[in-house]
């Protein structure tokens, strides 16, 4: 009966859609993509790719579109998980939550480039944006197969993967912040202090401001 209540269709085509696409990538930019993902172990790869100039290459939009519709997929879950949103307004909701996603993603970066161009560290820049990508990519990566069996899979199954998705994305984001501190520390050579005021300012308070905004409009 709940299957059919609820139209799966908008995920089926939404999963279908981007398994073609991982798919395409796979096929047409295996070496770079084999190279991108490698270099969540291997930092040194994603530096070379970097001073050779091919951090920004054909593969990068599409990951780039792969993530921002996983994430915003399970977000959008998740959300209807804790009663935030209906799971029946899926164009709605997901539009919402992909614009959200893209707004925070968007301002930050801003930030990261006005603090680039004035203190002439565009290099670290470029740095930061790949780190972003790759790891946001390795989380898509294994929120898809959660996002898809919550869709799909037994109704008992969805708030323990929520929760596994969540602690997903809490671990992904530590990893990416100390590795950003590091990066941070032996580029620009400045105190501690300074490097930890500045991950709370641009990495930790921006998903603080959304998780309250969007508790307190769940509030009313």
């Amino acid at each position: 009966m709940e299957s059919v209540v609820h139209n799966r269709d908008p995920w089926f085509i939404s999963f279908g859609l981007i398994l073609l696409l991982l798919g395409i990538i796979r096929q047409s930019e295996g070496t770079r993509l084999r190279i991108f993902l490698r270099s969540f172990l291997n930092p040194s790869l994603l530096i070379q790719q970097v001073r050779q100039e091919r951090a920004y290459n054909r593969v990068t939009l599409p990951i780039l579109l792969i993530v921002i519709a996983v994430i915003g997929l399970f977000v959008f879950q998740a959300l209807h998980q804790f009663g935030l949103m209906e799971i029946d307004a899926f164009s709605i909701g997901i539009s919402t939550v992909i614009g959200v996603i893209i707004g925070v993603t968007v301002l930050r970066s801003l930030a990261y480039l006005g603090l680039a161009l004035t203190f002439g560290l565009m290099g670290t820049y470029r740095m930061h944006n790949l780190q972003w990508l790759l790891h946001n990519f390795i989380l898509a990566l294994f929120l898809l197969p959660i996002s898809i069996i919550i869709a799909f899979g037994p109704a008992q199954w969805t708030s323990p993967l929520v929760y596994m998705g969540l602690g997903a994305i809490l671990l992904t984001y530590l990893i990416r912040a100390f590795r950003l501190f590091g990066m941070a520390q032996s580029d620009i050579h400045t105190s501690w202090v300074y490097n930890v005021l500045y991950l709370c300012a641009l990495e930790i308070m921006p998903p603080i401001l959304v998780v309250v905004s969007v508790l307190r409009q769940a509030e009313g």
